[in-house]
């Protein structure tokens, strides 16, 4: 066995090499389609691959409009990644018994592994999701092929509380497919320490079993992106958030914007393993703040601009249009992922909002924006409660907290930012942050690899 390890996924540990073992790694959403759930398929391939892993990767088919992870898709294949592109299938699953949108792809695949195996090697399968369609076919796979499985979860799945699921229905089978996989796998890697004592409580699971293996950056990536120009003397204090919000779902489901009574009827069929505030995870909160702030110190909340890179709702804009703060709040369309970078860097300071639980639990994942801001170095207002993501970021010193749901708390926070100067700034070099960077987490991860490869290697004999 080699590089063994009592506890790998919690260990700094240099990457282990592959000596040739073969992995099957299902990744449907990889380079060169973009996004958080891409960059981590892509940093296994990559740095497995150039470990002296064999990988194998079966992915979904990228539509040419979503192709924009070229320099990823491109350093994965120099590795020796080897894919293979399936395209989705008609299902042959009937509902309710789909467990997402991309079950066709994930049975295709299964059909597809299991003819190509007799020409290749494998000795380990290694699932990721989402789609979680993924860990099943990994599932199947393995049990066919009489592998080791190991399941790799960016969200907790039927122990997530932000997704609803369209039924109670949905919910049990996916429960019920959720343990049995998790189960059964030789190891279970979450996205966070959070969602790995979820699952290990949920489903009895075995505390050696269970790891956190974080998402993050590629700081070769992140470390030549500069800042934009800004003109001498200007004294505007610039918030920005980049990414997705949850703002029409928060407002619909708080009452505060109409619904259709289809909407009505599906809200109160669809089902999530816990109650959240959705609405924390949105601008509502943060402009009400600068409208508070406005009333308070009228010149000192002048010289604020909220910068929004990426989608942006009419919710939203009602916000802004019934708030008057037209001239605070500047929009722009989602970009690539450099000039995303490249407008951090010239912020005074990054906003990460969360939603929150209504139990007062601490929520159960870290959106990946969060590893992109501490690699970019600006001061983070975090509106949540204390869970994983304010844990990383107060561990770092990068910024301070309010309540997510409270304007003159969060309008507090920002008065702090503005006098801190750059107290909450920091580099790349940071150990609390350079601990996120893709090569040190997917070595941690091939650590895990290797605990569970060598059993299918010696069965080989």
């Amino acid at each position: 066995m080699m590089g063994a390890m009592t506890d790998p996924a919690t260990s700094e540990t240099a990457p282990i090499d592959g000596g040739g073992r073969g992995v099957l790694l299902l990744g449907a959403f990889a380079p060169p389609r973009g996004g958080p759930n891409a960059q981590r398929v892509g940093a296994i391939a990559e740095y497995l691959a150039s470990w002296s892993w064999m990988v194998d990767l079966f992915a979904l088919k990228t539509p040419e409009l979503q192709a924009i992870e070229d320099t990823m898709h491109q350093r994965m294949m120099d590795a020796g990644a080897r894919v293979t592109w399936v395209d989705e299938q008609p299902a042959a699953s009937p509902w309710p018994w789909r467990i997402d949108g991309e079950q066709p792809w994930a049975e295709a695949v299964v059909r597809r592994a299991i003819e190509a195996a007799p020409g290749r090697r494998w000795d380990v399968v290694l699932a990721t999701s989402p789609p979680f369609s993924a860990l099943w076919a990994g599932h199947e796979i393995a049990r066919a092929l009489g592998l080791p499985l190991i399941i790799d979860l960016q969200d907790p799945w039927t122990l997530a509380e932000l997704w609803p699921f369209r039924s109670g229905i949905h919910l049990m089978w996916n429960g019920a497919t959720h343990r049995r996989v998790s189960r059964d796998a030789l190891a279970v890697v979450m996205n966070c320490p959070e969602a790995a004592k979820a699952v290990r409580r949920a489903f009895r699971l075995d505390p050696a079993h269970v790891h956190a293996v974080e998402n993050g950056f590629d700081a070769s990536e992140v470390a030549p992106v500069t800042p934009l120009p800004r003109d001498a003397g200007d004294a505007t204090f610039r918030l920005v958030h980049i990414g997705t919000m949850m703002t029409d779902e928060g407002m619909r489901q708080a009452r505060l914007r109409p619904s259709s009574p289809r909407e009505r009827l599906s809200r109160a069929v669809r089902t999530t393993p816990a109650a959240t505030n959705t609405l924390a995870k949105s601008s509502y909160y943060l402009l009400h703040a600068l409208r508070h702030g406005l009333s308070r110190s009228p010149t000192k909340a002048g010289r604020i601009r909220i910068e929004f890179v990426g989608p942006w709702s009419d919710a939203d804009q009602s916000i802004v249009d019934e708030l008057g703060l037209q001239e605070q709040v500047i929009v722009h369309p989602f970009a690539a992922r450099a000039d995303a970078m490249a407008r951090c860097k010239s912020a005074n300071a990054v906003v990460l909002p969360l939603h929150t639980r209504r139990d007062g639990k601490p929520i159960r994942i870290v959106p990946s924006k969060t590893y992109d801001y501490l690699a970019c170095g600006q001061p983070i207002l975090c509106l949540c409660e204390p869970c994983d993501a304010w844990g990383f970021i107060e561990e770092a010193q990068r910024g301070v907290r309010a309540a997510a749901d409270d304007p003159p708390a969060i309008w507090a926070a920002i008065e702090t930012l503005m006098q801190s100067g750059d107290r909450f700034a920091g580099g790349l070099s940071d150990p609390a942050v350079r601990r996120f960077d893709w090569p040190a987490l997917i070595a941690r991860l091939s650590a895990i690899v290797d605990s569970v490869a060598p059993m299918s290697a010696q069965g080989d004999g």
